[in-house]
C-alpha cells in the first residue's frame, strides 16, 4: 500500500469562512490548504484557523523558489487583514484572540498530529489586542532570512526576536510600527525598554517547537 498525498488540495469550504476561503484560494490555492475553524467560546473566547502546506509545494524546490513560505503566510496575512476590513461584521469579530498556526504535515498522514508549526499569526500583542493579525511569530528553528523578510511586512506590531541584542535593535530600527517585541534572553527586557520606552518588550517563556 502507497502512502496517500498528506495534503492535497483544498476543493471543500467551511461554513462562516466560504467566502474568504474563496477569495484567498484564488491565489493562494496551489500553497496552502485550510481546515475547520476551532470555534472555542469558552477557552478565552478563541477564533483558531489551521492552515497547512500542500504537500505538492513542500516537495517543489522550484515552486519554493517562486513563492517562499514566507512570501504565502505574508500573502494570507494581508488577504485576511483586508478581507476583514471589508467586512467588519465577519464571524471573526465575535471573538476577541484570533490565531492563525501554519503547519507542515507529516508525509503520508493528514492530520496535524506530529506536523511541524511554521508559523502563527494572530491579533495578540504584550499589553493589547490589535484589530487585525498584526503579530507574527516564526519558528525561531526555521532560518534568520525570516527576520530580513518581516522588515520589509506592512502593519506588523508584534514580533518574536531570538538573536543576539546587536541584532535585535538593528531588527527594531528597522520596523517602525512594532509596538510589542518578545525576545528570549531575560537580561534583554531591561534594556531593551530603556532603549525604546514606546514599545513594549516581554520574555517568551514558552516554545511551540
Amino acid at each position: 500500500t502507497g502512502c496517500h498525498k498528506a495534503v492535497p488540495r483544498q476543493s471543500d469550504r467551511h461554513e462562516g469562512i466560504e467566502e474568504f476561503e474563496d477569495e484567498v484560494l484564488q491565489e493562494l490555492g496551489d500553497y496552502i490548504f485550510i481546515s475547520d475553524p476551532h470555534l472555542i467560546e469558552d477557552n478565552g473566547d478563541r477564533f483558531q484557523l489551521g492552515v497547512s502546506f500542500l504537500s505538492d509545494y513542500v516537495a517543489s524546490e522550484e515552486m519554493q523558489e517562486s513563492k517562499s513560505y514566507y512570501e504565502v503566510i505574508e500573502e494570507f496575512r494581508l488577504a485576511f487583514n483586508d478581507y476583514y476590513s471589508r467586512n467588519p461584521n465577519w464571524i471573526v469579530s465575535k471573538y476577541s484572540y484570533v490565531l492563525v498556526s501554519f503547519y507542515i504535515e507529516p508525509e503520508g498522514l493528514f492530520t496535524t498530529e506530529g506536523s511541524e508549526i511554521f508559523a502563527r499569526l494572530s491579533n495578540q500583542g504584550i499589553e493589547e489586542r490589535y484589530d487585525n493579525l498584526s503579530t507574527v511569530e516564526y519558528s525561531i528553528r526555521i532560518f534568520p532570512e525570516n527576520y530580513q523578510f518581516l522588515t520589509n511586512c506592512e502593519g506588523v506590531r508584534c514580533i518574536y526576536i531570538d538573536e543576539e541584542f546587536s541584532s535585535i535593535t538593528e531588527i527594531i530600527d528597522s520596523m517602525p510600527d512594532l509596538s510589542s517585541v518578545y525576545v528570549f534572553d531575560a537580561s534583554y527586557v531591561e534594556r531593551l525598554s530603556e532603549l525604546y520606552p514606546d514599545i513594549a518588550f516581554a520574555e517568551c517563556t514558552w516554545f511551540h517547537y
